[in-house]
């Protein structure tokens, strides 16, 4: 057993509690052996995964070093860092060209789409999760790297379809006829706060990935541990061209709301968003295009008139906030019915 420890987060919408420089801390174990072994949190560890040799040329990029550590059995292709992410998640992550070394007038580019590629050919697990309960899909189509979704989703069914019908990879090569529930097992997967890799694809404004999860078959319905969907995550982030798509393309309701707070998408428009992890908290009304937002939701029908559990609507949570930019939206974009 390995003995691990990890910062507890605040849960959302608090303030961490006592001294921010002394993260409150629980202990957990790993399944490792006989043995029990101490293993530093995160904070005071540093850029550990940079002294893991494979994990360090997988965030490089570095394309012949991963496979030759790999094929020389110089690493083991899943092995962690503090931070529980393996060298796959560190490349799917950063699923770009990436610049490894110059030659003459000549940047040498290599892909870590290419880096990917090579990780699961050596049999990295693609399910596997990082302290926060993230999985390499979730890191990439946060990031935007739709090829690289793809190439984790076809892996990975096939791995799922061989280990159900005793078929090897090679025989399944040729198979691509896998069911819906397959396909969701897999894009349905929730980290600790319920999101799925849709949910943060609309949370990171990454339209190409959102279309891309859809289209695969993620669920778009789906909710995390606090009730909030896409749709709300895409409205709190300001990103409208993935709010538009959601409410025009995949029919979400501008009105619904979360059954454990009661919100909804024009609610999380004028909100504080707290980021847990800097412990700090950003005003995110009027910025990054959130006034356009309310003005798209109230024109697609948003009630202006809707509370949360605290009995607090947009224009009270706007002005409370002091975004009069919010609180003052044009009359003109409100339908008559909801003025």
């Amino acid at each position: 057993m390995v003995v691990m420890t990890k910062p507890i987060s605040p849960p959302k919408g608090q303030a961490p509690e006592g001294n921010g420089d002394k993260a409150q801390e629980e202990v957990y174990e790993e399944d490792s052996g006989d043995c029990k072994e101490f293993v530093p949190p995160p904070s005071v560890t540093g850029s550990h995964q940079m002294r893991i040799p494979l994990i360090g040329a997988a965030v490089e990029g570095k394309l012949d070093v991963v496979e030759r550590l790999l094929t020389n059995q110089q690493a083991k292709v899943d092995e962690k860092d503090f931070d529980r992410r393996t060298a796959l998640m560190h490349a799917a992550a950063r699923g770009r060209l990436d610049v490894v070394g110059v030659k003459g007038s000549q940047g040498v580019l290599k892909s870590l789409h290419a880096t990917v590629e090579v990780l699961v050919r050596h049999g990295a697990k693609i399910t596997a999760k990082d302290q926060l309960g993230e999985t390499a899909i979730m890191k990439a189509s946060r990031g935007g790297h739709v090829e690289c979704i793809r190439l984790l989703l076809d892996t990975q069914l096939k791995r799922q379809r061989a280990a159900s019908t005793g078929l090897t990879l090679a025989e399944m090569e040729e198979i691509h006829n896998f069911t819906l529930s397959e396909k969701r097992r897999i894009l349905d997967v929730k980290d600790e706060e319920g999101q799925t890799a849709l949910i943060k694809a609309a949370e990171a404004g990454r339209l190409e990935s959102v279309r891309a999860l859809v289209e695969m078959r993620a669920s778009v319905d789906v909710q995390d541990d606090e009730g909030w969907n896409a749709l709300m995550w895409a409205s709190l982030g300001g990103h409208l061209p993935v709010v538009q798509w959601l409410v025009e393309e995949q029919l979400q309701d501008v009105n619904f709301a979360s059954e454990k707070t009661s919100e909804s998408p024009l609610i999380k428009v004028p909100f504080y968003y707290r980021d847990v992890l800097p412990h700090v908290v950003y005003r995110q009304a009027a910025v990054n295009g959130h006034v356009e937002i309310c003005e798209y939701l109230l024109s697609k029908g948003a009630k202006i008139n809707h509370h949360d559990y605290n009995y607090q609507n947009s224009l009270m949570w706007a002005a409370a906030s002091g975004h009069l930019e919010v609180v003052e939206v044009e009359p003109s974009t409100i339908p008559a019915s909801l003025q």
